[in-house]
């Protein structure tokens, strides 16, 4: 049972670590040493402040305290130095317990999540910069609900929050004349060629003006290069479409003109 629970722990994404009342290690999983280039036998009777940057152990100590006062698991995010010298971040739980002697123990594991904090750090400043931006982004997923629309393009077709915007479909922003073209036509040659653009209308949800678009789609993609849904960056030619209306108007009367005379 031994051997099979240090198999478990090797091979996930998990490790673990215990330490005794004052702090000192006294427990690394093995996949502790393999990530972190350690071993117990040089860690063993140490503490946090004797292996890691003050500012760190420091934090260690203070959570490793927390947990033995108030005697239940307490759960955080701390920051660990790699051996290449980068900081990573961890959620960390930690428990308290004590063996049949009485001694006192804090048990910790932990599961690297850096990754996923430097992407919803990008994601954040994705959205920061979309909103502030005066195109109209969006994002939807393969079943065509948007998740995301910028104030820009909110405001553009009339719809008064994100919230209102997860109500509706992708197909919904169109005209129904024009939903079977962007439904059997455009997205699917999207998939095909890894991006499209059209000049087509938007509908104003609220006053059903129709707003010209430069619409401008490309697929989201996951990790492993499967399609999870698309995105938007489209630009508003209301304003250009109207003038190149004007001038063909002009130009018509011009030409009935010179016939009349």
């Amino acid at each position: 049972e031994r051997q099979r629970a240090r198999a478990f722990l090797y091979n996930s994404a998990v490790v673990a670590w215990m330490k005794d009342a004052e702090g000192r290690y006294v427990f690394l999983s093995d996949n502790f040493e393999k990530r972190f280039q350690t071993r117990l036998e040089d860690w063993r009777n140490k503490t946090d402040f004797e292996l890691w940057p003050r500012e760190v152990a420091e934090e260690f100590r203070r959570n490793d305290l927390q947990v033995m006062a108030g005697q239940h698991p307490v759960e955080s995010i701390e920051k660990a130095v790699e051996p290449d010298g980068s900081f990573s971040s961890w959620l960390v739980s930690k428990f308290p317990f004590e063996d049949q002697d009485g001694h006192r123990y804090v048990g910790g594991i932990g599961v690297d999540i850096t990754a996923r904090i430097r992407a919803d750090e990008e994601r954040e400043k994705f959205v920061a910069l979309a909103e502030r931006s005066h195109e109209f982004i969006g994002m939807c997923g393969k079943d065509f609900v948007p998740f995301f629309l910028n104030a820009a393009g909110r405001q553009m077709i009339g719809l008064d929050s994100l919230e209102a915007a997860r109500q509706v479909r992708v197909q919904d922003f169109f005209f129904p004349e024009d939903q079977p073209f962007i439904t059997n036509e455009f997205f699917p040659r999207v998939e095909r060629e890894g991006h499209g653009e059209v000049e087509i209308r938007l509908r104003h949800f609220k006053t059903g003006e129709p707003i010209w678009m430069l619409y401008n789609v490309f697929p989201i993609d996951d990790s492993i290069g499967k399609t999870v849904g698309w995105a938007t960056v489209s630009r508003n030619i209301t304003e250009r479409k109207r003038a190149e209306q004007a001038r063909r108007q002009l130009e018509e009367k011009l030409a009935h003109s010179q016939k009349l005379e």
